[in-house]
């Protein structure tokens, strides 16, 4: 199955596509490398270098794959930066999310989206 892992350059994320992969998935990881690094990135993943507030990069990856299941690991917590710049916060992690969710929805191949959430609830 073809799965989509935001945030995939991250610690969680990086782990949970590493698992993907060896469970025979194939994996595209999203990540703007915000808060993760590229080398983190499992070797077999395809990995695209951009950001879940932008919708028509977005739009694009669900156009060109087709995404059986989600996992949307792209946010910031609400320590450090993001907790003094609401905007920013705000920014990646609604408008992100919502951003994926039409995407999927549009799509129609999107079985399951999960979505892990962070201390800041």
């Amino acid at each position: 199955m073809k799965v989509l892992v935001t945030g995939g350059a991250g610690f969680i994320g990086a782990h949970v596509a590493l698992h993907l992969l060896e469970a025979g998935h194939d994996v595209v990881v999203l990540d703007d490398l915000s808060g993760g690094y590229e080398e983190n990135v499992p070797s077999g993943a395809t990995f695209v270098d951009g950001s879940v507030t932008d919708p028509e990069l977005v739009d694009e990856l669900f156009r060109a794959h087709d995404f059986a299941h989600v996992f949307h690991l792209a946010a910031y917590a609400a320590e450090g930066l993001s907790h003094f710049i609401r905007r920013f916060n705000y920014t990646n992690n609604v408008l992100g999310s919502v951003n994926l969710v039409n995407a999927a929805v549009r799509a129609e191949t999107v079985e399951r989206f999960v979505f892990a959430s962070s201390i800041a609830v």
